[in-house]
């Protein structure tokens, strides 16, 4: 059955006031404990949760089993859906659909419930779609805090985002994805099935991801090459130049740029970047990704596009 709106039930002064068409308050500036907004249009369903400071637009749909932490927005015409949580001060704007049922042929609710947790301030936007996840796949869909989803993104279903992820115009991830903290999608690319992509890495706009995608490298084309390091994401994350150094020449001799196609297996490659950089924390990272330490096979992009290679991301820095 379905419920009145939250605000009617709480005050029907503020209820009369939605119904006239005034504007909806932000919940930035709400005080904590303050009597959540929901619009007199808005469906908020028996069994829903809506946390104090959240606001809820106009046609917007909350249903059973949802639970919005303080000072969730959730825009007009949005709808949220399943076995949710959204993290406090999170937006959810107009025409997404947040926590639909995974788009998988295998999925049987019977066997397990579908959830989709979504981490706090995050930012949705307009007609992006974040499915549950599958009882084969674990169950669950996890967003870390302070995502960006941008319009028309697609999120599939299992798929894991860290904290601080970007995720671009007319991405899509298919199920069971694996994204790294503040890695950045680049608009309108896709991204395979199971596929990781570590920490800070950057994918160009238009890419087709088919292979893993190392830590801290910027990966582009159909199918993605490497292109070299992600300096900007890097430097915005205040990383030494000594870091980043160490980091340029193990890159380039973990994936075999020019002569260095012949030190050996890609395996034997890493050993070697951690003996010449036994002190670099993110040299480690690196290596134990492309060694599969995490339950990330080492089938990693290794191509580089040479072509379009930039020499500055060959050379230290000066």
């Amino acid at each position: 059955m379905l419920s009145r709106s939250v605000a009617a039930c709480a005050r029907p002064s503020l209820a009369r006031g939605l119904a006239s068409g005034r504007a909806l308050a932000s919940s930035r500036g709400l005080a904590s404990g303050r009597d959540p907004l929901v619009h007199a249009t808005a469906v908020v369903e028996d069994g829903a949760h809506v946390g104090p400071g959240c606001s809820v637009g106009a046609f917007a749909v909350v249903e059973a089993g949802v639970r919005l932490e303080e000072g969730v927005q959730v825009k007009p015409h949005a709808v949220v859906t399943g076995d949710t949580v959204v993290g406090p001060g999170s937006e959810i704007h107009s025409f997404a659909v947040v926590g639909g049922p995974p788009q998988d042929r295998k999925h049987d609710p019977s066997l397990g419930p579908s959830k989709l947790r979504l981490g706090a301030n995050c930012v949705v936007r307009e007609f992006v779609t974040v499915n549950g996840g599958t009882a084969l796949g674990g169950g669950l869909t996890a967003i870390g805090d302070n995502c960006l989803l941008l319009a028309n993104s697609h999120v599939g279903h299992d798929c894991i985002l860290a904290r601080g992820v970007v995720v671009s115009n007319l991405v899509q991830l298919a199920g069971h994805v694996h994204v790294g903290a503040f890695a950045t999608l680049g608009g309108a690319c896709t991204v395979r099935q199971h596929v990781n992509i570590g920490r800070l890495a950057m994918i160009g706009g238009a890419s087709a991801v088919d292979r893993h995608v190392a830590p801290f490298v910027l990966a582009l084309g159909n199918r993605a090459r490497l292109r070299g390091l992600n300096l900007v994401g890097l430097r915005r994350q205040k990383t030494a130049s000594t870091e980043i150094a160490a980091l340029r020449e193990a890159t380039n001799l973990i994936f075999g740029v020019g002569n260095d196609k012949d030190a050996g297996t890609m395996d034997a490659r890493a050993a070697t970047s951690l003996e010449l950089f036994p002190n670099s924390l993110l040299v480690r990272e690196l290596v134990g990704f492309v060694r599969g330490e995490n339950d990330v096979s080492s089938d990693c992009v290794a191509e580089w596009d040479l072509r379009r290679l930039r020499i500055g991301h060959l050379m230290p820095d000066r």
